[in-house]
């Protein structure tokens, strides 16, 4: 690993730390959604289809939290083509993301505003990690293959 690859690899495991942990967020969403916006007044079917959709944004956001962890030195290298196009998929998946809390932004409640505001420039953030990531081979100037290097082992 070059000089170049250590920051963006560290950047990445951070990155995929960061999205393991909201991941963990949305799991208890709709407990403190109730709380603070009164979900339970809802019908019993929207409150089940929230429900239901936190639990696929943090499975989708742990998955891509675990690719990232993983193969962030791969990331990092702009290793293969698979690399760039999966991390570009991901940084669609945050720029989606970006959007809809934008749109949340413009209908929320004065007392939200700040809470939708830093979670639009959190998303944007990441979407932009992963498009550098994703478009890192032009910026290294070549294609290695993406494989498997075990990490160097600190007890020798």
């Amino acid at each position: 690993m070059n000089a170049r690859e250590v920051p963006l690899t560290v950047l990445l495991r951070l990155v995929a730390t960061v999205q393991g942990v909201v991941a963990a967020m949305y799991l208890f969403l709709p407990r403190v959604s109730d709380v603070a916006l009164g979900i339970s007044r809802l019908p019993s079917e929207a409150r089940l289809l929230f429900g239901r959709h936190c639990d696929l944004i943090a499975l989708i956001l742990t998955g891509c939290a675990a690719l990232t962890w993983r193969f962030a030195r791969d990331f990092a290298r702009g290793a293969g083509a698979i690399g760039r196009w999966l991390a570009a998929t991901i940084g669609v998946f945050w720029t989606f993301r970006s959007l809809q809390q934008l749109d949340a932004l413009l209908d929320c409640e004065p007392w939200m505003l700040s809470a939708h505001l830093a979670a639009c420039a959190f998303s944007a953030g990441l979407a932009l990690v992963y498009f550098l990531t994703a478009s890192w081979k032009t910026a290294t100037g070549g294609d290695t293959p993406c494989e498997y290097e075990p990490e160097p082992d600190a007890t020798r």
